[in-house]
Formats: structure tokens, C-alpha cells, sequence
């Protein structure tokens, strides 16, 4: 093989690699997302939001994503495609771990400037009762990423557990972060059962642009995770078993 076919070749093989490599990149650039808060507002006049959080870098690529809003019997009650409609739209071009992402419905009530703006009819809760998904854009069927429900829901089908407490007027549900990591969210504080996950606050939405103020914590310092001196002792015990072992085999051969 000449040295400009090798070339060709090695040139076809690299971008092929690249290729997968954005591919797979693509695949994870959304889908950790987890609904951080939702505030349910009782008017037709906006001021609802969903925040969603990240909990690794990267994810920050929702554009395109839905935001489905649900009754307390579990029907479709709107829908919003992240990104669409008159806007404004920002956007989210922060991805480092546990930034967050504000979509709200014309205005936030607590002043925060949205990342994405929804028409008022797009993101419509259903007051005190409910459930939120965040999903992807596949209809007439949908894949759940995360969902939320809230008071008084009866509907089927969503992976939400037992609901959340209702959010009278003008307030807040939001994740609590306080399993695996107790200072970040992480895969931990996500159990597919809003009752245990959702809490009332009073804690103001962040958008992208708004610094984190998690922090996250080292690998295997989460509850649960082994430590170094564990390991240590562990690997030392291993040691000590097979050390008693080979005195044993030694004893039996001498006698």
C-alpha cells in the first residue's frame, strides 16, 4: 500500500472514530437531566416553571426536549417543546455538573430571567394536583425522563410513585439532594417516588447563567462508597488468608 492510500485509510478510519465518538457524546447530552423544581401556578396568567439540574457535565442540551404537563386524572393537560414558540430563548450553554436549566411560562414570580420561555398555553399545571415530565420529543408516544406528580393524582403510567403534598398558591416542590452525595444531586436523590424525592420550598428558581451552589462530593466519599483505608484493610485481610494458607499447604507437605 502507498503512503497516500495509507493516508486515505488512516484519514476514513479517524473521522469514523470521531463520528462515534460525537455520537455517543450526543446520546448523553440530555437524558441525566433530572426536574429539580416545579411551582404550579392556580391562574391562567403564566408564572409557572420547571428547573431542571444537571448531574454531570454535558447535559445542558435539552433543546427540542418536552415538558409535559398532566391533570390529576393523568390526561395530557400541555405540552412544550423546549425552545419553540416566540421565546425568549437564551438557552443553556453552561453543561459543568449540577447547572441548572429554568423554563418557565411568561415569567418567573421570583424574578429570575427563564432560559427558555413557554407560551402561557404550552406549560399550563393543573394548580394543587397533578404531575410534570420532563421526556423526550417522540410522539404520539413519549419516553419519560423524569416525572413529578403532586396532591391529589390518580393517574397510571408515569413513573412518579405516590405523589408529592399539593402546592397550594404560588408555591414550590423541590428535589431534595440529600441521598448518595448530601451536598449535589445525584443518581441517588431520583427514586421514581415523588413523596419521598419532592418537598415544599421556598428556595428561588437559578437558571444556567447562575452559579451552582453545590458541591459536589469526591468519588467514594458518598455514603456507601468504600473508602481507602477499607480497601486497604481489605486487601490486607486477603493477603493474611492466603499467607494462612500457604502455611497450612507448608505444614501438610512437611509432615
Amino acid at each position: 500500500m502507498n503512503r497516500r492510500l495509507k493516508r486515505i485509510v488512516f484519514a476514513g478510519v479517524v473521522g469514523a472514530s470521531t463520528i462515534g465518538l460525537l455520537a455517543s457524546s450526543a446520546s448523553a447530552s440530555y437524558h441525566l437531566d433530572r426536574i429539580r423544581q416545579i411551582h404550579p401556578s392556580l391562574g391562567p396568567l403564566g408564572g409557572e416553571w420547571v428547573e431542571l439540574q444537571m448531574p454531570a457535565d454535558g447535559e445542558n442540551l435539552v433543546a427540542g426536549k418536552v415538558i409535559r404537563t398532566f391533570d390529576p386524572s393523568g390526561a395530557q393537560n400541555s405540552l412544550y417543546v423546549i425552545g419553540a414558540g416566540p421565546g425568549p430563548h437564551p438557552g443553556s450553554p453552561n453543561g459543568q455538573n449540577q447547572r441548572t436549566i429554568l423554563i418557565s411560562s411568561l415569567f418567573t414570580p421570583a424574578g429570575v430571567a427563564a432560559d427558555y420561555v413557554a407560551p402561557v398555553a404550552d406549560l399550563q399545571m393543573t394548580g394543587q394536583d397533578g404531575a410534570v415530565c420532563y421526556t423526550e420529543n417522540n410522539p404520539p408516544t413519549y419516553t419519560p425522563l423524569d416525572c413529578v406528580s403532586y396532591g391529589n393524582f390518580t393517574g397510571t403510567g408515569l413513573p412518579t410513585g405516590t405523589p408529592a403534598v399539593a402546592t397550594p398558591f404560588e408555591s414550590t416542590l423541590e428535589r431534595s439532594i440529600t441521598r448518595g452525595c448530601a451536598t449535589a444531586l445525584d443518581g441517588a436523590d431520583d427514586t421514581n417516588n415523588s413523596a419521598a424525592d419532592f418537598a415544599l420550598s421556598t428556595t428561588a428558581p437559578r437558571n444556567n447563567t447562575m452559579t451552582p451552589t453545590e458541591t459536589v462530593c469526591p468519588t467514594g466519599t458518598a455514603p456507601g462508597a468504600p473508602t481507602a483505608s477499607a480497601k486497604k484493610c481489605k486487601k490486607k485481610k486477603h493477603r493474611s488468608a492466603e499467607s494462612a494458607k500457604k502455611k497450612k499447604c507448608k505444614k501438610k507437605k512437611h509432615h
